[in-house]
């Protein structure tokens, strides 16, 4: 049961609306959200990208033809939302497009293309070359030995090294031991000349 009027939650409603990718901003209720204009800001831009404006939502979804209105009513969260293409072109819009034409131009579109394909022939006849793919194979082998070689090199100082530090330890250890042993010996030694009655 839904709390008697007045009693309901304060927050607002927060589910996402079927129209749009915004929420719904009304207090909190029961039953279906308010079939109201969403009011939230979205960024809309020409096709060529060089216009920007701010819209209300629902302006955007009502310019939006019924394919991209589905999609953009599909989407989950404004993070998820492109600048829609709505407005249009300009006259400024025109000339930067026709100058744009005018630098790039059909010759060097060929041009690039051109350059593109003979670029790519040397690469495919190499590629279909057995003498320089077997050149290939041989020296990434070679890489690889001799990665390997200085694996071994390294993994065989490391031990070489842990060795010796057991070495030293164990030599420091008998020192200090022997040391130790002598030491209480002399102590000993004294202790019971001390205490040795005179005959």
């Amino acid at each position: 049961q839904w709390p008697s009027e007045g009693l309901g939650c304060a927050l607002s409603c927060g589910i996402s609306l079927a129209t749009c990718p915004h929420e719904c901003v009304e207090p909190c209720h029961a039953g279906a959200c308010p079939n109201l204009p969403c009011k939230k800001k979205v960024t809309v831009r020409c096709k060529c990208r060089r216009l920007k404006r701010q819209w209300e939502c629902h302006k955007v979804s009502e310019a939006l033809v019924e394919e991209e209105a589905d999609k953009y009513a599909a989407l989950t969260s404004p993070a998820l939302l492109v600048a829609p293409r709505v407005l249009e072109c300009d006259q400024e819009c025109e000339r930067a497009n026709k100058a744009t034409e005018v630098k790039v131009g059909p010759e060097s579109s060929k041009t690039v293309t051109s350059q593109t394909s003979s670029a790519s022939k040397p690469e495919d006849s190499n590629n279909s070359n057995p003498t320089i793919r077997k050149s290939r194979r041989n020296q990434k082998g070679r890489v690889e030995e001799s990665m390997g070689a200085q694996n071994a090199k390294r993994i065989k100082s490391k031990m070489m090294w842990r060795v010796l530090n057991l070495i030293v330890v164990v030599v420091l250890g008998g020192f200090i031991g022997l040391v130790m042993y002598r030491f209480i010996g002399d102590l000993d030694a004294t202790a019971r000349e001390k205490w040795q009655p005179e005959l």
